[in-house]
Order: C-alpha cells, then structure tokens, then sequence
C-alpha cells in the first residue's frame, strides 16, 4: 500500500512539471504564431499534451480510495510520463533564448528547426501511448465492477434460496407441531399441556421471533400480509389435524363427531365483505360483530395519547380460524405508533370445541414490550395462559374486594395477574368497575399496566381502568338510592380519591370517557330509588355527592362537561330518578347550556323541565312523578335563570315566532303551573307576565317583525327583572315537608289539584 501512494505521488509530481512546461512553451509558439502561421501545427501538439497531461491528474486525484494501481501498470504510466516531460524539457532547452523576429535569432532557428520537429513527433507518440494506457486501467476497473455484481447477484438468489427454505421449514414444523398434538389426543391433560408448550417452544417461537423483530421496518400492506400467511399456515395444518384425528378414529375408535360437546360456546362468526379480496375462504373472514364501519374499512382508530397534545396512531387485524374437531383461533394483531415508539403485539386465542384434547382455552402473546404488559416469559418472548371463564371463582373474589382470597389464588398458581376471560377483560379492569380499591392497589404496586388494557373484540368496547372507575362511581351518585347507607361514605371519598391518584400517576386519562352509559344505568328500574327521600337523607347525600364533584374536579374531571341535550333529557324526563337534585349539587343550574346546543341557549335546562312538566301530567301519571316534576321547576327557578330571554324558535327568524319561557309553558298547556313555581320561587307572577310580553314586542320590533302595539318609554325597554315578596324564597328552600302542591293542567278550562 506504501509502495503504491509512493508511485500515485510520483506520477502526480512528473504531470505536474510536464503541465507547467507545456503551457510555456504554448505561449511561445503562439508568439511565433502571429508572426508566421506556419507554426499551428506545434500548438497543436503541445495543446494535446497538456490535454492529456491534465486528464491523467484529473483520474489519479479522482481515484477511489479502494483503487491502486498495480506495480506494472504503474511503472507503464510514470515511464510514458517522463518522456514526455523529457522531451518538453529538450524542446524548451532548444528554444530558450532564439527569438525568430531577430536576425541571428532567425538564423539560429532553421538550424535547429529538424531537431524540434523529431522531439514533437516522438512528443505526440508518447502521448499517444499514454492515452491507451489510460484506457487500459478504466476497462481493468469496469471488469472488476462487472465481476463483483455478478458475485453479488449470485449471493441474493443463495440468500432468496434460503429463505424460501426456510420458509418451508417453518411450514413443516407447525404442520409437525400440529401432528403431535393430534397423535397425543388419548394423553391425559398433563400430557397435553406437555405437547403444547413444547410444540410453541420448537416451532413457533422461531417463526414469531425472527419473523416478527424486524416488524419496524415493515409498512402495513407487508403486515397484514404476514398475517394472512400465517392464517393460511393454519389452513394447511387444518387439512393435516383432520386427516390425522381421522386416522386415530379409525385405530383407537374415538366418539364420533357429534359426541365432542364444546367446552365453552364459541363466538359467533360473520362473513365480511373483504373475504374475497383477502382469498382465504373462511380463514380470512373478518368478523364484522366486532368493528365498526370506520375499523373494517381502514383497520385504523385514534386513540388520544394521555397528557399529551400528539395523537397515537393505532392499527388493529383480526381474524378467524376454525379447524374441524379441533377449535377455533382468533388471530389478532395490534400496532401503536406513539411519542415513545412503536408498540405492537400478535395473539392467538384458541376455543376447543372438544374436551378430549384441553379442558379451557387459551390464549398465546408476543409483544415488543415484555415488561409492561405483563406477559409470563414461556420463553423469552411468548407467554400463555388460560382464558378465564365467565363463573371462575376470582371474579366473585374481586367484586367482593377479598385481597386475602386473590393473593391465595396466586400462591396456589390457580390465577396470575394478568388474567382475562374470553371478552378481553382482565382483573384490573374487574376490580376497577366493581370499586374494590383495595385489589386495584394490589395490581397496580405489582406491575400491571392500566394503560394497555385489550380491546374487547366480542362485544366492541375498549374501556381503561381509570374510566370503568369513574364510570361506575358516578352512576352511584346519579342512582338517588335513599339510604344513607347506600351512598358513598367520607371513607369510601377517600379511597376514591387515592386509588384515582394513582391511576393518573400510570399515565391514565380522566376525561376518556362519556358517561351517558351511568346515566342509563342510573335510570334502570333495579337501581332506582324505591321511595321518597328523607329532608335528612336528601341533604346528606348531595352532600356527599357534591364532595365527589370536588374530588374529581380537583383530579382534572369536569361532570358537568359531558352533559350534551340526550343526557339531560333521559334526567329531567324522568323526574321520579331524583337525579335533577344530583346534577344541581355538581353545579348545574337553569342557565346552563348543553355542550351538544350549537348556538347555545341560555334556557336550555329550563325549557327541558318544563317538557318533563307537560309530560308528567298530561301523561297522566303517577301523584309522585307530578309532585318530582313541579319541584324540579321550582328548584331551577330558585338557581337562577333568565326569565326573559328572548330568541327565534329554532334559530329560524323566517318562522316569526319569539319564544321565552312564559311563551314555551303557554304553549305546553301548564300556564297555571308555570304561574304557581314563579310564586313559589318568590317572584311577582303579574310583573312577569307583563314584563314578558313587554319584552316580546320589543324583540319583534327590533329584529322586523310586525307589531300592533310596542309599549317603550324613550329609546329603553324598561322594567323590573326580578322581584320576590319577603321570605319567599327561604319559605322554599327551609320547608321541611312539601305538603299541599298544587300542579295544574290548563285542558278545557279545567283545574285539578294534587294532593
């Protein structure tokens, strides 16, 4: 290598003092030349040798590091070289000081003009040689570029060999795994377990580990390709389990096929409008009982990411897979591509539809992230455990909050902490719907991830932890239950609020979830309340509810942010649930708006009373349900609201008709009820009106409508907003029994009283 720079110097050095000696002896040619053209032939000659001279430089300089000349080759060079600065050298010795213009300048010049037009013949001859010796070395390099391609070409097909190889191996081996499973079908279960584990240890713990590790350099068209392979992996082994199951039949005389009763009911399947494009038969069916439109069509969901303003793009397959007289496999694979990275899994779960072979299902996992997702390490990367059925002893344990019961269950290795029944849900999530605290702490310090709970492929919800907990404490509040018992104690506040902390410290997000589910809930006739509240009950369970509103408010969680215009009207057209009292203890008042009323109106709550109202009695309901409905009026009256906000019915200016509040119980039919709740609540009926139909004419006139009559008193509408006669209101809110309500139907003129 030391030999070779030594001669790559050499030749740079000669080129270069053959370059400065033919430009000056250019410059003295061209002189020459303008005083007798004779002399372009030497310019010409001396123009191909710089030329030349100045491409050898070029290449040697550009030369990759990897390129040496050979010594030969080299030598060739740097011989050609030097004769060419030798003979520039003799021609510049030979013109150096004749200047032809003069006369023994002149005279001097034909006698040695011979001799410069030898060394310019042999000039060009050298030149000419070192040209071809260039060329040499660039085809010597051009075979050597053809030589390593053909080598390189020769390596990727032994390469694509191999895989194809190796891709038949694996295909053999599930196959093979599959035959011993069918082979050992008389053992017993222990035999069994044996056979599986051992058969994912052999065969696919290969396949998924080299398969799988470079799933990040795979977009998702090559993913759920993979996933299809896989799914006709099984296909094939289908054919090979049915034929072996047949020919033990024949040798050991099974039961025939309709003796296999199915252990546990498998999940209902439905052909998907993709089966024919995926071309997998019924392997490639996608069950459209578990999407929505939006999934099966992109396979893709937003999932918000927690404390963070980025998005966490989330992509989800599933598949079916049913072998005969063996079970069924649900293949699903799951990718999330957040702010930390990609994180993805591939499960299989497996329903026997014969107990002869396993007694419970199970389900098997990989995962990028072994450590938060709680996955026992079968080997490094897999994990299997059983699906819990629905009657397993644990989930009594959880929603009794028996911690002493659960960690037995684990010393005897009859559950692990990540346990799931066939929908997906897992302890944690059990616990957290069920409120038991005590066992959500236990999870929660022991590892489990709340942030990466399964999504529930059979009944097509996805929940976390956090969420199902808030969710089902909420509908404790809002079920108006009248014992002071039943409500949720300082105590139980308390472990609430902790066991809340701690789920939002593991990354949960308070406000990923919509509660209308409680509400419904709430409305159930099993949960609601089976008779009228107490004055002393009443008040300290809205006490009590309102110290919820706090704790969860302080968490970061609004209640009343949710509450769009259905939820308020399954409350307040419900009047017996008592959940109006509830929503007014977390901030709800007669001027507020649902987040649904796009423009808002200001009276939305009231005008929502007041068909709850009509309804109880024109309904001809129960003497509870009337006496629920004018309370509820009465109480948002006291609250505060604007009286006589006036605006366009619907929004429409075209339909020419104001609406208030005085206008809407008009038209509804209980103006006396109307008439009596305003007394009631302390303010002067009469002024009301009036100033209401004041304000009405007002409205039409100012917006264009005609009008037979404006009352105005200079360019202000004037009169009193509000007035309560003395004590009213206190009258209202310090009874301690309702007593005599009257609640009145204007229907042909007739007036009746509740007792």
């Amino acid at each position: 290598m030391a030999d070779a720079l030594v001669l790559v110097t050499s030749i740079l050095q000669v080129a270069d003092v053959g370059l400065r000696t033919s430009l000056g002896l250019y410059a003295f040619f061209t002189a020459l030349h303008k005083a007798k053209p004779e002399f372009s032939r030497y310019l010409i000659v001396l123009r191909d040798v710089h030329d030349s001279l100045r491409l050898l430089q070029k290449w040697v300089l550009d030369c990759p590091a990897d390129t040496v000349l050979d010594e030969d080759g080299g030598s060739a060079l740097r011989r050609q070289l030097v004769s060419i600065t030798d003979e520039l050298s003799s021609i510049e010795n030979i013109t150096a000081g004749k200047d032809p213009s003069k006369p023994t300048g002149k005279l001097r010049w034909v006698l040695k003009k011979p001799e410069v037009e030898r060394k310019l013949l042999r000039l060009e001859s050298h030149k000419t040689s070192l040209l071809i010796l260039l060329q040499a070395v660039d085809m010597r390099k051009t075979a050597q570029l053809l030589q390593a391609q053909t080598s390189l070409g020769a390596k990727v097909c032994s390469l694509e060999a191999r895989i194809e190889q190796q891709g038949k191996l694996y295909q053999q081996s599930l196959e093979d795994s599959f035959a011993s499973l069918a082979r050992g079908i008389h053992g017993s279960d222990t035999d069994a377990g044996y056979a599986v584990r051992r058969a994912l240890e052999v065969y696919l713990q290969p396949m998924l580990e080299n398969e799988l590790a470079t799933i990040r350099a795979r977009d998702d068209t090559k993913r759920a390709a993979e996933m299809r392979g896989f799914c006709a992996i099984l296909n094939q082994a289908s054919s090979r389990i049915d034929s072996h199951i047949s020919l033990l039949e024949s040798r050991n005389k099974l039961p025939p096929n309709h003796a296999m009763e199915p252990s546990q009911p498998i999940p209902p399947r439905h052909c998907s409008a993709m089966q024919d494009y995926r071309g997998l038969g019924s392997l490639g069916a996608i069950s459209s009982h578990h999407f929505d439109a939006a999934t099966i069509s992109r396979g893709v969901y937003p999932v918000p990411a927690p404390r963070c303003e980025i998005p966490i793009g989330t992509s989800e397959w599933s598949y079916w897979a049913n072998i005969r007289r063996v079970g069924t496999f649900r293949l699903r694979y799951w990718l999330s591509a957040g702010p930390r990275g990609k994180v993805y899994n591939f499960t299989a779960c497996f329903w026997p539809s014969s107990t002869v072979i396993f007694k419970t299902a199970f389900s098997l996992k990989y995962s990028n992230r072994h450590d938060a997702h709680g996955y026992l390490p079968l080997f490094p990367s897999l994990a299997i455990f059983p699906v819990l059925p629905r009657d397993d002893p644990v989930w009594e344990i959880i929603r009794q909050d028996d911690l002493p019961g659960l960690m037995a269950r684990f010393s005897q290795k009859l559950n692990t902490l990540f346990d799931e029944d066939a929908g997906g849900v897992t302890l944690l999530m059990c616990a957290s719907r069920n409120q038991s605290y005590k066992i959500v702490e236990f999870l929660l310090r022991y590892g489990v991830d709340p942030m990466r709970l399964p999504r529930d492929l059979l009944y097509g919800t996805s929940s976390q932890a956090l969420a199902a907990m808030v969710l089902f404490k909420a509908f404790q509040a809002f079920t108006g239950r009248v014992s002071s018992s039943n409500g949720p104690d300082d105590a139980d506040l308390q472990a609430f609020r902790y066991t809340v902390r701690l789920l939002v410290a593991a990354g949960c997000d308070i406000n990923s979830f919509s509660p209308g589910t409680a509400i419904s809930m709430a409305m159930n006739k099993e949960n609601g309340p089976k008779r009228m509240w107490g004055d002393g009950t009443r008040s300290q369970y809205l006490n009590r509810v309102t110290h919820l509103a706090e704790i969860l408010s302080q968490e970061g969680y609004d209640m009343l942010s949710w509450l769009d215009r259905s939820v308020l009207v399954m409350v307040l057209h419900r009047p017996c649930a008592r959940s109006l009292p509830v929503l007014r203890a977390v901030g709800l008042t007669g001027g507020c708006s649902p987040s649904s009323d796009k423009p808002a109106c200001s009276n939305a709550v009231l005008y929502l009373v007041l068909e709850a109202c009509a309804m109880a009695i024109s309904g001809g309901k129960q003497q509870i349900s009337c006496l629920a409905a004018g309370e509820n009026l009465v109480d948002v009256l006291v609250d505060g609201c604007n009286l006589y906000d006036v605006g366009w019915l619907h929004n429409n200016p075209s339909l020419n008709r104001p609406i208030t509040p005085t206008l809407v119980a008009e038209e509804l039919g209980i103006t006396a009820t109307w008439r009596w709740a305003l007394m009631v609540a302390g303010f002067d009926v009469a002024e009301v009106f009036a100033e209401d139909a004041r304000r009405v004419r007002w409205f039409r006139l100012q917006k264009g409508a005609k009008s037979s009559g404006v009352d105005m008193q200079g360019s202000v509408l004037q009169g009193s907003i509000r007035r309560r006669p003395r004590g009213a209101g206190r009258r209202w809110a310090s009874r301690k029994s309702p007593g005599t309500v009257p609640i009145y139907l204007d229907a042909g003129g007739k007036t009746r009283k509740t007792q």
